[in-house]
């Protein structure tokens, strides 16, 4: 991610500009890649100012609708060296269909999880030492969280506002249904979708990226059902010692916070082809051991039925970053990781030994 502004050194004008200034603004949005979970998307947002004597506190209002970016929080505005201002994050929330009823599936479109961030673009008297004013707004490999649909959703835009006013849109894309799983056939302890990540941006900060995961209990109607959740089942993460991504054991873990419900697609879906996820209740977790490398939950309190948990955020697990190289890190590596699921006397259930990808983004 890059914010960058240009203009050169000049006597101030006498005219005192309104707090809330009047721009002119364009930019794009590229759409990198679509998946049934995900949109990655690119932006540029460029941002001229009007000539005049900008007050202290003087703003600019940016809506990015349908767009993640947590990059752009507290970013300053440099321009040859010298702070103008700074990007405030004002509100996240998702802008949902006319129609939709908090709480009940059949009412969701699912591209409207997609959340929308607002932010307040805040200038100092620092940038009366320029005329020529523009700004540069860059956003980089964003992941946009789709929501979830059991049949295809056509002609989804992002778009980014700017004082309330449309300044660009992307083109339409469409996003795939999940891959139609087979309840009948879904007779084991299904494990899958993990991942790390880090991020490092022009300034040499990093952060991690996320920790991606999935476990999912044998279904109750299945033919033959294998093996199933239980109370006293304990679900372990191991990272490769050799990795730069870490646990961060300085942090609390909160169990009710680890997991979330996501549903498979067994065809179940409402009008606008959103998936309706099963209504099987979460079991309640305990983090019984966390080291740099592991962490070990019990499920207790377990349904029968079929329930599918996903982990997805370094908020949901703490993360640190412990070393890195930003030449040698420049390209993805590859790191293992284990899951399981083992039962309170022994039994393993489901084991994953994947290698994992670790794909650093440099920004800008």
């Amino acid at each position: 991610m890059i914010i960058s502004s240009g203009g050169k050194k000049g006597d101030d004008v006498e005219k005192i500009l309104p707090k809330k200034l009047d721009v002119t603004a364009s930019g794009k949005i590229d759409i990198i890649s679509v998946n049934d979970y995900e949109t990655i998307t690119d932006t540029e947002l460029n941002i001229t100012l009007p000539e005049g004597i900008i007050e202290n506190g003087s703003y600019v209002d940016l809506k990015y609708q349908r767009l993640r970016e947590d990059q752009l929080k507290n970013q300053d505005v440099i321009l040859d060296g010298v702070k103008i201002g700074v990007v405030k994050l004002i509100d996240v929330k998702k802008e949902r269909n006319s129609d939709y009823v908090e709480g009940d599936y059949s009412t969701v479109d699912g591209y409207t999880d997609m959340h929308t961030y607002t932010f307040r673009l805040i200038f100092n008297e620092e940038a009366n030492k320029f005329k020529g004013r523009s700004v540069q707004l860059r956003t980089s490999k964003t992941a946009n969280w789709n929501g979830f649909y059991a049949v295809e959703k056509t002609g989804v835009t992002h778009n980014i506002y700017v004082n309330d006013k449309l300044v660009v849109s992307s083109k339409p894309h469409n996003i795939p249904p999940m891959p139609l799983a087979k309840y009948k056939e879904w007779n084991y302890i299904s494990n899958d979708g993990l991942g790390l990540g880090v991020f490092i941006n022009e300034k040499g900060e990093i952060r991690p990226n996320g920790l991606f995961g999935r476990i999912s209990n044998s279904h109750h109607e299945s033919i033959g059902r294998g093996y199933k959740f239980e109370n006293g089942d304990i679900i372990t993460y191991t990272i490769d010692k050799n990795s730069p991504v870490k646990f961060d054991t300085s942090k609390e873990v909160d169990p009710n916070n680890i997991f979330w419900s996501f549903s498979n697609n067994f065809g179940k879906y409402n009008k606008y082809g959103s998936l309706i996820p099963n209504d099987t209740p979460l079991p309640k977790f305990e983090v019984i051991n966390f080291t740099d490398t592991k962490i070990k939950i019990k499920m207790t309190n377990v349904s029968d039925k079929y329930v599918s948990l996903r982990t997805d955020s370094y908020k949901r697990i703490p993360l640190k970053i412990v070393s890195y190289d930003k030449d040698k890190y420049s390209s993805d590596k590859k790191y293992s990781m284990n899951t399981s699921v083992v039962s309170k006397v022994g039994v393993l259930k489901t084991h994953t030994e994947q290698i994992m990808l670790l794909v650093l983004q440099v920004w800008g």
